[in-house]
């Protein structure tokens, strides 16, 4: 007889299991008793029974309770075998194991489960269903066709176990558990292909050692595409953790321009924390040698991270020669506390030419600039006031100029008023006029040098080096006028105080007879002190129109008119003192700035009094449609000029427009130009000081500049709602990661090819990219130059898997292609296939490799000989 158990509803028996991993070696399930008793009764009876156990033998097998689920559940006639049938289910602490058959002997310290038989295959093969899921809190599932288990011995076996674990799924024909971390694996498979039962590739090895969540060994270890083998090694050691992993790193193979064939990133890669990681690689080239590189980055989450990368190269790459070149990086930064933080970073390298001869990057090659700086930060808390101090060094590697800075400290006092500053109490909002003056002040001390190489027979070196202190003090008052008139006016007072002043010391006499002035430098400690004042007024217009053009109503035009007048002396005037002058023997007299060799520039040696205008104007439009209203900004278009009352002649300046709009969404269009004030001169080559308005004309178009960018794709014919759930779907899927560990460091040398996966990133059955620019430049009418370039992308999904793209360039003037790139894609489910084509340069290349980032070196690739491809 049976007892019916109620399906989800735990019951809890008292007899417990020792916690382990399911697993390996058991015995053969006992047939069942047609006689049994009752469960019910068996719980009665084991409660009774349970009284008179001996307290260390139960503490020796038990150690928590047993819930369990199942449609039907019998107990052995000697109440010893508990059997589960039908949508069996236990739960024992954090593991939970689910099978149609589960049976459990206490006696043995035993359990076994295992599927029924369902049907037959098509081969004939037998279906079974209910096969036993094992699940461990925190762990991927583990399936197999049977799991037996020894509590006493906490050994165990799963025939055909499978499971998945990033990055791919694992089965064994026999898994045994010998341990409570080690499991012996026999005729195992690991593939990143989701179909584990019939996978397109694999690896298999008939032994292997798995400690779990720390690394497999295998011996041997054959490779296999569709069941063929292509390549067997003689032993393996892969990580069987999450995330960054120590161990081997598998080489790439290539070719380069300056080495030839290649095995690049043979190496050891150590990560003992989340904290810091260092690789450290050797590149074999069939024409150089071994290279050697090493890359090593640190983080602590909130307080610093850096990193330190670089390479060594025994041999010189362009001519085998035993010339060592090498290049060193670094970056750090650090906040120590809330108020100081450290940044510095440095790059150098063997020779001024390496980049040129070795990087694959175009951005690399042509940078030759290598620069170290260091930089301290620090603010005072509950203050206005920073400091900062900052260290660089800037080489030219064209000319072998070097630029220093040691040091450059700085103060800063924020803006705030001038009551503020001097009282240290705040103002409120309802302020007197002196009450509404702001203060803001700059400290700099700076020393600047540099050493620029004369390139002769004794390679003299040009030293030649400027220091001094700045003091920089603002104040303005910003006011209302006339309730809608915003006047803002400044003052701005620079003092500088230098260590040596620049002096006349003689005339030298050319060959025609005109004579130079000599300079020298003299130890002096003076001051300079200059100054200007501004006055700025601004408000905005506003006005309203109904066109009713369809579903536009309303069109809001804001006008924005700027005005400011800047007025600088001339402190070139003897009143100042700052300028020295002296007569040559023709009777020419020549004036020296006695602050020429300071490091904030020289002094000003002219007057200077500029009226500056500007209107802004922004278009804005209501769309309402039903119950629907939307406000969109329809264009802008800004117009600025200025008008300098110094200039001896040509006192307009230029006229700038400016148009920006986004008609549609999708379409954007931009426009800039430049007209001249002034009438051209007969030749037409310049202007004459004659305004256009003398002659009843439009200023004079002189540059201009339009661009334009739009896109058509299948979401254009979508409607609105499609849109909006698809756009939901897309954010629900997201997933922003947030784990703490080393930052990326793209520091080593990438060959980026712009197109190489455009057809793999497009997302959508279709889409087409546009962009037009046209620039004309009419200024001098002699040379009038223009340009009209057109760049096109269009991406198509022919099917699911399938993709292709095209890019291309075309300067419509010339009527030629400037550029051109065909890529197709095809998606091979573990596998993928990608095919780049670009005719202008002759280039191509075509690949197949596995999906799985991990397994990225798994490929086949083929491209023109002598490009370097990595």
């Amino acid at each position: 007889m049976s007892s019916k158990i109620p399906h989800i509803i735990p019951l809890i028996i008292l007899f417990v299991l020792k916690y382990a991993n399911l697993g390996i070696a058991g015995m053969q399930n006992d047939s069942l008793q047609t006689s049994m008793t009752p469960m019910d009764s068996l719980l009665i009876q084991a409660q009774a029974d349970s009284q008179n156990v001996d307290s260390t033998e139960s503490e020796a097998q038990l150690e928590a309770p047993i819930y369990y689920w199942t449609d039907n559940g019998m107990v052995s006639r000697q109440g010893n075998k508990l059997y589960l049938t039908g949508n069996a289910k236990i739960v024992y602490q954090d593991l939970t194991l689910e099978a149609e058959k589960i049976m459990i002997d206490q006696d043995k310290n035993y359990l076994f489960a295992e599927g029924v038989k369902d049907s037959v295959d098509s081969l004939g093969n037998t279906v079974y269903r209910g096969n036993p899921v094992f699940t461990e809190k925190g762990r991927e599932p583990i399936r197999g066709k049977t799991i037996h288990y020894d509590f006493k011995t906490k050994r165990g076996k799963i025939n055909y176990g499978i499971t998945e674990m990033p990055p791919g799924y694992y089965k064994g024909e026999r898994i045994d558990n010998i341990g409570s971390k080690t499991l012996l694996v026999e005729e195992g498979y690991f593939t990143s292909c989701e179909y584990i039962d019939h996978p397109h590739f694999y690896f298999k090895s008939s032994k292997m050692r798995v400690i779990v969540q720390d690394q497999i060994i295998a011996r041997p270890v054959y490779f296999y595409i569709a069941d063929i083998p292509v390549f067997v090694l003689p032993f393996g050691v892969f990580p069987s953790k999450g995330g960054r992993q120590s161990g081997l790193m598998i080489p790439t193979y290539g070719e380069s321009t300056y080495g030839g064939r290649f095995l690049k990133n043979m190496g050891y890669y150590w990560a003992p924390n989340d904290y810091f990681d260092i690789a450290l690689t050797t590149d074999f080239y069939d024409k150089l040698g071994f290279t050697y590189n090493a890359d090593a980055n640190y983080t602590v989450r909130y307080k610093l991270n850096g990193s330190v990368s670089g390479f060594y190269f025994p041999k010189d790459p362009n001519t085998g020669t035993n010339n060592e070149r090498w290049a060193v990086r670094f970056y750090h930064k650090q906040n120590v506390d809330p108020t100081l933080s450290i940044n510095a970073s440095g790059q150098f390298q063997s020779d001024k030419s390496l980049a040129q001869d070795l990087a694959s990057d175009i951005r690399e090659r042509t940078n030759q600039l290598l620069t170290s700086n260091l930089t301290v930060n620090k603010t005072f808390k509950g203050t206005r006031n920073s400091m900062s101090l900052n260290i660089g060094l800037t080489e030219n590697l064209n000319t072998g100029r070097r630029d220093y800075t040691l040091p450059n400290i700085r103060f800063t006092r924020s803006q705030a008023t001038l009551v503020e500053t001097f009282t240290g109490q705040a103002v409120g909002s309802d302020k007197t006029w002196y009450e509404n003056i702001y203060f803001s002040y700059n400290g700099n001390l700076l020393h600047r040098g540099s050493e620029v190489p004369q390139n002769d027979s004794l390679n003299t070196v040009v030293h030649d080096k400027s220091e001094g202190i700045e003091h920089r003090i603002s104040l303005n008052s910003p006011n209302k006028i006339f309730k809608y008139f915003n006047v803002t006016p400044s003052i701005n007072y620079q003092e500088i105080w230098v260590s040596e002043i620049t002096s006349p010391a003689g005339f030298d006499t050319t060959a025609n007879g005109d004579f130079n002035l000599i300079t020298e430098q003299k130890k002096q400690y003076v001051a300079r002190r200059t100054f200007n004042a501004s006055l700025g007024l601004r408000t905005t217009l506003f006005g309203m129109f109904e066109p009713n053009i369809g579903t536009l109503k309303f069109i809001r035009h804001k006008i924005d008119p700027v005005i400011s007048y800047t007025v600088t002396p001339d402190f070139s005037s003897e009143g100042f003192g700052y300028y020295t002058y002296v007569t040559d023997d023709s009777g020419d007299v020549h004036k020296v700035d006695k602050f020429r060799k300071n490091p904030f520039g020289q002094t000003g040696s002219r007057r200077s009094e500029f009226l500056s205008f500007s209107l802004a104007n922004l278009f804005q439009g209501k769309i309402i449609d039903g119950d629907e209203e939307k406000k969109i900004d329809l264009f802008t278009l800004n117009f600025s000029s200025g008008y300098d009352f110094a200039a001896d002649e040509f006192n307009l300046r230029d006229l700038r427009t400016n148009f920006r709009s986004t008609p549609v969404q999708g379409i954007n269009l931009n426009l800039t130009a430049t007209q001249s004030f002034y009438l051209r001169s007969e030749s037409g080559e310049g202007f004459i000081n004659k305004t256009v308005f003398s002659d009843g004309k439009l200023p004079i178009l002189k540059t201009m500049t339009v661009s334009t960018a739009f896109a058509l794709d299948n979401k254009m014919f979508i409607s609105t709602e499609e849109k909006t759930k698809a756009n939901k779907e897309k954010d629900d899927e997201s997933v922003i990661d947030e784990n703490e560990g080393i930052l990326e460091n793209d520091n080593l040398q990438i060959e980026k090819l712009s197109d190489q996966n455009a057809a793999k990133n497009l997302d959508i059955p279709w889409r087409i990219n546009f962009t037009l620019n046209y620039n004309l430049n009419r200024t001098n009418l002699d040379h009038i130059t223009k340009r009209l370039d057109m760049g096109t992308t269009a991406s198509l999904s022919i099917t699911k898997n399938w993709r292709i793209n095209w890019t291309a360039r075309f300067d419509l003037v010339k009527q030629d292609i400037t550029y051109q790139s065909f890529s197709i894609y095809r998606d091979l489910h573990c596998w993928e296939m990608s095919f780049n084509w670009q005719p202008k340069i002759g280039y191509y290349s075509f690949q197949i490799n596995v999906k799985e980032s991990i397994l990225q070196d798994l490929k086949l690739t083929k491209h023109p000989s002598g490009r370097a491809y990595y």
